[in-house]
Parts: structure tokens; C-alpha cells; sequence
């Protein structure tokens, strides 16, 4: 059980929460401490469900070439990438089917001082 400070309401940053009406932000605070022991700060994987993507016997992927990672980006791409590969979120793949990374810069930050990248 959480510790008074340890309840996800005292760690959220009040000015993250400025676009909700009083009523709303305590509505949420409230569910976020009734709930935490279900939350968590690290990403997850859920298993509730197993899919496949099923193709037809004649289906041939589409090449496509990576995007270029900007040289500012790089460092943070590969803490990301490694970090969600520890959490065994994402694994190595030689499969034909691919998806690039896009990086893109976070409001307000400087160019390369923080980067989001979307997998």
C-alpha cells in the first residue's frame, strides 16, 4: 500500500492538470489513488489477448527504407530503444515486416536536448 507521499495524486505535476476544472481534477486525483496499486511509472505489456496478423499465401511486403535518424536524436533513440528492449517490450527482428521510427523534437525543448520517438 502507498505511503501518503507515495500516492500518484501527490506526484503529478499540478500545472499538467490546468485544462480540468476543479471538480475533474480532484474526480481524477482521487481515481489515481483508489487505482495505484494497478498503475505504474514504467511501460507495460499486457497479455490479456494473443493476435496474429494472418496474410494470404501471395502477400509480399512493401520495402521500405528507414528514416534517417538526425545525428541530435541518436543518443536518445538508442536509450529509448534500449530501454524498451529491457523491458522486453520490443525484441530484435530480422521479419521482412518493418516500421520505421520517427523522432521528433518535444514542445518546447531545444533541438537535441530531448527527443520523442514514436515506434
Amino acid at each position: 500500500m502507498f505511503m501518503s507521499c507515495d500516492l500518484p495524486s501527490k506526484r503529478i505535476d499540478e500545472t499538467k492538470l490546468s485544462h480540468l476544472e476543479p471538480d475533474q481534477r480532484q474526480q481524477l486525483l482521487q481515481l489515481l489513488d483508489e487505482y495505484s496499486d494497478l498503475l505504474s511509472d514504467q511501460p507495460g505489456l499486457c497479455e490479456a489477448a494473443a493476435y496474429r496478423i494472418q496474410t494470404s499465401p501471395n502477400f509480399v511486403p512493401r520495402q521500405m527504407r528507414p528514416y534517417r535518424v538526425p545525428d541530435a536524436f541518436k543518443p536518445e533513440a538508442e536509450r529509448q530503444i534500449r530501454e524498451l528492449l529491457d523491458l522486453g517490450l520490443i525484441r530484435p527482428s530480422n521479419s521482412p515486416m518493418a516500421s520505421p521510427i520517427v523522432c521528433v523534437a518535444k514542445k518546447g525543448a531545444e533541438f537535441g536536448s530531448h527527443a520523442t520517438i514514436a515506434i
